[in-house]
């Protein structure tokens, strides 16, 4: 008698749906006619695979938490364009993510974005409304253009526990704010992390990255080919600012041959890191950072090497920047491990920015301080050729670094 009242009881609830796999194909002959149908009908922790083709016009990912938009054969296969393809114009940004805490985009080329209307002139690629644990991966984000940010904006109560990994963004561009992604809301412990991705010809008053008010993690990226447009002294091709007192992290990226400056890290109270990045042959400063600890990094052939000095220095190699190497009034070469010596570049003239065994900044010669700067050892001194510092092919330092 019990079992069978149990039986009955567990009948009565309300059961779940298992999660379902949405397929999409160019042809309208998949599962739903278009992406924004298969969104319409799935639920969530549903998926939307994506078969190859190219796609035009904007995907609206909205008030759709927890689903899965990813492609099946890969970004080289798999495009969304926001172009009319009868015209050939685009006149709208490509994706719209609002109020989808949990999306996630994987593995399309996202092209030809256009974002200058009024009230929304940001975000030609994606642009992020009030979403968290958003997951941007393994895309190529490409040619998209705005007023304010080019390729991603994120906005309103967003971007806790946000992950931008293993994208590539080439050619996109921003009048008035990051050529790439910029953000100004988050918080908590949960970061804002953008991780392993490759940046070129890109764009902006601030070349690839704009952040405020965020605990960031931007980690084992190249940046390289990029231009920065701001106003005098703003010119920087990564700038993090205003972290108030939420650690900030800067590690072990490679920052070479951008118009402007390369990195910038100001106003984060409470402190952060910059460490391990190798940052070249950039127009402007290598690193300016203040309340923050700056360690192990690699500042060569730019206008001065190291800037600021509410800072703590240990284990960098400033050297042969144009002006200063590290700050005139508070110079730390000799102490805590900082040094001003050639690090010895494999192949600086083709873009290879790894180091000769024989370099200062190698683990065997840095005097404890273990690997200075991004790239580890890649050559013996016998393969070094350091006299040039002629710009490289964007697809010579792609080959360096992925």
């Amino acid at each position: 008698m019990r079992a069978a009242v149990l039986i009955a009881l567990l009948l009565a609830l309300p059961q779940i749906a298992p999660a379902r796999t949405w397929y999409v194909l160019p042809d309208s002959t998949g599962d739903a006619p278009t992406i924004n149908a298969a969104l319409d009908s799935s639920a969530e922790d549903d998926t939307i695979l994506v078969g190859p083709g190219t796609y035009y016009g904007e995907v609206w990912f909205v008030n759709y938490p927890r689903r899965v938009l990813i492609s099946e054969a890969g970004p080289e296969m798999t495009i969304l364009d926001a172009r009319d393809p009868e015209t050939g114009l685009a006149d709208s940004r490509v994706i719209l993510i609002a109020y989808s805490h949990g999306a996630v985009v994987e593995g399309f080329t996202i092209q030809n974005g256009y974002a200058f209307s009024w009230p929304f002139p940001e975000g030609a690629g994606i642009r992020v409304v009030s979403s968290n644990f958003v997951t941007i991966r393994g895309n190529i984000i490409r040619d998209n253009e705005a007023e304010e940010t080019g390729a991603i904006s994120f906005e309103n109560s967003c971007c806790k526990g946000t992950v931008i990994e293993e994208n590539q963004f080439i050619g996109n561009a921003s009048q008035t704010d990051a050529g790439c992604v910029s953000f100004y809301s988050a918080g908590g412990e949960e970061p804002f992390e953008i991780r392993g991705n490759t940046f070129s010809g890109n764009v902006g008053a601030w070349g690839v990255l704009h952040a405020t008010i965020s605990n960031v993690v931007f980690e084992d990226n190249v940046v390289a080919g990029n231009t920065s447009t701001g106003s005098s002294g703003y010119q920087y091709s990564i700038c993090i600012e205003r972290g108030h007192w939420i650690p900030q992290s800067v590690r072990n990226n490679v920052v070479v041959m951008n118009q402007g400056s390369g990195i910038a890290f100001v106003g984060t109270y409470g402190g952060g890191v910059v460490s391990g990045n190798t940052v070249a042959d950039n127009t402007g400063t290598g690193i300016t950072s203040y309340e923050a600890s700056v360690s192990n990094n690699v500042s060569v052939g730019n206008v001065n090497g190291l800037t600021g000095c509410e800072v703590s220095y240990s284990c960098n190699n400033s050297w042969g920047n144009s002006g200063h190497d590290y700050p005139e009034s508070c110079d730390p070469t000799g102490t805590a491990g900082n040094i001003s010596a050639n690090p010895c570049f494999c192949d600086r003239a083709n873009g290879d920015y790894s180091i000769a065994s024989e370099s200062p900044c190698a683990p065997a010669n840095s005097g404890g301080c273990g690997l200075i700067g991004a790239l580890d050892v890649g050559c013996t001194a016998t393969g070094v050729q350091e006299g040039s510092s002629e710009l490289s092919t964007w697809g010579s330092i792609k080959k360096m670094f992925r």
